[in-house]
């Protein structure tokens, strides 16, 4: 038995190639494999722990940060015992450093790009977990995750952009909860002329008030005559809308149905467009 087991570790310290001056066998192959999994489980479980991790004492955004270095501590420190236990001297810098060379040259700046630019996120804090955006392709959610590399957006159709950091910081991104959780949403409409403006007015806020639409309550509705179009008064109803992730937040479609039951109910017309043709008619010279 103990000849078997001699001639086994033999077989598994037998050198299959170089590195340098160094010799990899198959059992340093094994070790490398067996510390880059442990390691790689061991960051996403502190990652994932941490990211679920609810504290009045710490903010959504700070919890991102400690997830994300950590996680990325955990591997950097993963790979360094890994190539040890490969056999590969990391004390020669010139190694490390051709191979950083190496790896950006054959593509990957835009990894690094990105990975600053999500370092830059996590301490700038101009886009958090929870905020409601805009990005530059007109499409809009809100922040669930920031990771090293790339963003991850969800719309309001439950819909997952993963978008790269570098966008943040390159591109314009409108951001409706930068300062606070609330932004104003503007639901346009139309009465037919006649109406009475104040009474158009008041029989859409009452409506509105009196409906069970999540919005800011302590910020007032509005409704503003915005212009004297063609065919109709134009009108605008102004409300605020508290943002974030675990909020129901309505859009503008879900106020039109209210708003279109006050004025029938009124009995306040809502126009359509409409022309009027005059037929001209010459008479005959005589």
């Amino acid at each position: 038995m103990s000849e078997w087991l001699s001639k086994l570790y033999l077989y598994l310290k037998f050198p299959l190639f170089n590195i340098g001056s160094e010799s990899v066998s198959l059992l340093s192959l094994v070790k490398f494999l067996a510390v880059f999994w442990l390691g790689f489980y061991l960051g996403r479980l502190f990652r994932t722990k941490i990211g679920r991790l609810q504290t009045k004492a710490m903010e959504p955004e700070n919890l991102t940060i400690i997830s994300n270095i950590g996680y990325y501590v955990i591997v950097i420190g993963t790979v360094i015992v890994g190539l040890s236990a490969l056999g590969i001297n990391l004390s020669s810098l010139a190694f490390v450093a051709g191979a950083v060379s190496v790896g950006v040259g054959f593509g990957l700046q835009n990894i690094v790009s990105n990975f600053i630019s999500g370092i830059i996120l996590m301490f700038e804090k101009t886009v958090r977990v929870g905020d409601l955006v805009e990005l530059p392709t007109k499409e809009r959610g809100y922040v669930k995750r920031i990771n090293m590399r790339s963003t991850i957006i969800v719309t309001s159709d439950n819909i997952e952009i993963i978008v790269p950091n570098q966008t943040f910081i390159t591109q314009n991104i409108v951001n409706f909860s930068y300062s606070d959780n609330i932004y104003r949403l503007k639901v346009p409409f139309s009465a037919a002329y006649g109406s009475d403006i104040e009474r158009v007015k008041s029989v859409v806020l009452d409506k509105i008030n009196n409906s069970n639409l999540r919005f800011a309550r302590e910020k007032k509705p509005v409704v503003l005559l915005e212009s004297l179009g063609a065919s109709s008064l134009d009108f605008s109803l102004v409300v605020y809308i508290k943002t974030g992730l675990n909020e129901v937040v309505p859009f503008h479609f879900d106020f039109l149905p209210l708003i279109y039951d006050a004025l029938n109910a009124a009995g306040i017309s809502i126009p359509f467009p409409q022309a009027d043709i005059h037929i001209k008619t010459e008479q005959a010279i005589l």
